[in-house]
């Protein structure tokens, strides 16, 4: 617990950190407005606008949470800043996960507040909106995939970017394999694209949520959740791993 306290106090004293929540809520918030603002404020469904039309701004919201999270740990090695915390503390292991954790839920907790800016300031333009759509499946399936995007997602920049001593390079590879990669695979639509697509972290997420009829693989929610244990166990676990083992002056 003192650890996360320590991280806590560590990130929230930087302006940086404030930044790039807000950033998050903003776009959370307007992609909301914007959307209902297309349809003139009168529902998009009956009516009524859905718990997907709140959170529509999701995947822009990956980006933002990807740099976000890689640059705030990346950030934290280059300044040497880490090593304070190595050496007011054994418990190297616990730094690192406590630091992950507190990043990690202050960008979903923006998000969240975001969203509930945005349909606030939908209901207050006359929109109506379903909030059964935020709790019934298969009506709240579009928030549920956003949460596990940005966990995932988030979860692997700030283990790649401890593991490469790089936020911006952590942040480059996850987006190019986020907007890019992945696209591509899809439009080649060949047996070969296919085997490669089966362990790409993104589709995993929709597969994983959706099902094989809407998320675009073949295999089962069970495969998709071990696939995607896999790469958080090696970004992550990797990051542990080498905190234990790195020098204080590195």
């Amino acid at each position: 617990m003192n650890t996360v306290v320590s991280e806590s106090r560590k990130l929230f004293s930087l302006r940086s950190t404030w930044v790039y929540l807000a950033i998050v809520a903003l776009g959370m918030a307007a992609g909301g407005v914007l959307m209902a603002w297309g349809y003139d404020f009168n529902g998009s469904v009956d009516g009524k606008f859905q718990s997907s039309d709140i959170a529509i701004a999701s995947e822009l919201a990956v980006v933002v949470m990807i740099f976000a999270s890689a640059m705030m740990v990346g950030g934290d090695l280059g300044k040497g800043t880490v090593a304070w915390s190595y050496l007011s503390s054994n418990r190297r292991v616990g730094i690192v996960l406590s630091q992950f954790a507190v990043i990690l839920v202050a960008l979903l907790l923006a998000a969240t507040f975001g969203m509930a800016v945005g349909a606030l300031l939908i209901a207050a333009f006359g929109g109506d909106i379903n909030l059964a759509s935020f709790t019934q499946w298969p009506d709240c399936n579009q928030i549920v995939l956003a949460y596990v995007e940005w966990t995932g997602f988030t979860s692997l920049a700030m283990g790649l970017a401890y593991l490469l001593r790089s936020g911006t390079f952590a942040a480059m590879i996850l987006v190019v394999e986020f907007f890019v990669v992945e696209t591509a695979l899809i439009a080649f639509n060949t047996s070969w694209a296919q085997s490669i697509l089966n362990v790409m972290p993104f589709v995993n997420m929709q597969t994983l949520v959706l099902g094989s009829e809407l998320g675009g693989l073949d295999h089962s929610r069970g495969v998709c959740a071990l696939i995607l244990g896999v790469m958080l166990a090696v970004c992550v676990g990797g990051a542990c791993v080498v905190s234990r083992r790195r020098s204080v002056a590195k």
